[in-house]
């Protein structure tokens, strides 16, 4: 077990039923009820019962039949609860809830963390969506993002991360700012752009042109790599999505970074391909989102 830490919405009492005679599961040396945290796991062991769990969190009994069980209490159920007060709808919540599964731990416990301080403010946006500070919360279209290209929920992550970006930074200055991520995107960015000019023996333009063909060949999969890749290079290098080029002229470049950030998050959660080319282009980026995400998660106070 972790260590308890005290915030309400984190635990539940967890009680084991004999599904035969509707009696609490136990003996004297073992105890019935369980105050957990998400992800904590208990066991029972007793070969003659069916054992029925129940948690507030589980809208019906679960039953297990083994001689062994070990119930975790699934983090996605406090995913779930919260997006239910962020005000969107149940099918679109099912989706959300479905791409939390794919994330990594860390994040997981990152969005359980603050999920509290996450604002949508509007689920019905027409417009472009978007993350902002002085507004406090984002605004997206949910069926926009349910029939996207880059996977249902991709726009839900990549805003919300917007904001988690805000949250976990100190005296209005994000993060990722903090944590430079611009400088691994550029590190990875030159990487790249060596890479063909060494390989093919060509000129910057030379090596320009071909990235954004590679891009350009996968356009789904290349979403983050084209976006953060244009910005680095006015757009010189450049697939089937990103930002105009007066997008990323009117900010400064600190701006690289937080897209980065978004942008990982949403392809983490919503479509494995699309985050396995970003591993492959941007290591360094990717690295630095790992550690920024366990930073975060290390700081979250409960």
């Amino acid at each position: 077990m972790e260590e308890k830490r005290n915030h309400a919405d984190w635990s539940d009492c967890l009680i084991f039923y004999d599904a035969g005679t509707g009696c609490r599961a136990g003996t004297s040396a073992r105890k019935d009820e369980y105050d957990l945290l998400s992800g904590d796991t208990v066991s029972l062991s007793d070969p003659d019962h069916i054992y029925h769990v129940r948690c507030s969190y589980i809208r019906q009994p679960m039953v297990a039949r083994s001689s062994s069980f070990s119930y975790c209490i699934p983090t996605f159920l406090f995913f779930d609860d919260s997006l239910e007060k962020l005000g969107v709808s149940q099918d679109y919540r099912e989706k959300l809830t479905d791409c939390y599964r794919k994330l990594d731990s860390d994040i997981k416990d990152v969005y359980n963390g603050l999920s509290a301080k996450l604002q949508c403010l509007d689920t019905q946006h027409q417009g472009t969506a978007y993350f902002s500070p002085d507004e406090g919360g984002f605004r997206f279209n949910e069926s926009a993002d349910i029939s996207k290209g880059l996977g249902a929920g991709n726009t839900f992550f990549h805003e919300s991360a917007h904001m988690i970006d805000w949250l976990a930074g100190k005296g209005g200055t994000n993060i990722t700012q903090l944590n430079n991520l611009t400088d691994a995107a550029q590190a990875d960015y030159n990487d790249a752009i060596s890479s063909i000019m060494g390989r093919e023996n060509c000129t910057m333009e030379k090596a320009q042109n071909i990235l954004s063909d590679e891009l350009w060949n996968n356009p789904n999969e290349s979403n983050c790599v084209s976006d953060i890749f244009g910005g680095l290079s006015g757009n010189k290098v450049s697939g089937a999505w990103g930002h105009r080029t007066e997008y990323w002229a009117t900010r400064d470049r600190s701006i690289i970074g937080k897209e980065a950030f978004a942008e990982i998050t949403a392809d983490s959660a919503c479509n494995g391909r699309n985050l396995a080319f970003t591993q492959k282009y941007m290591p360094r980026t990717c690295s630095a989102y790992r550690a920024i995400m366990k930073s975060i998660k290390g700081g979250i106070q409960v």
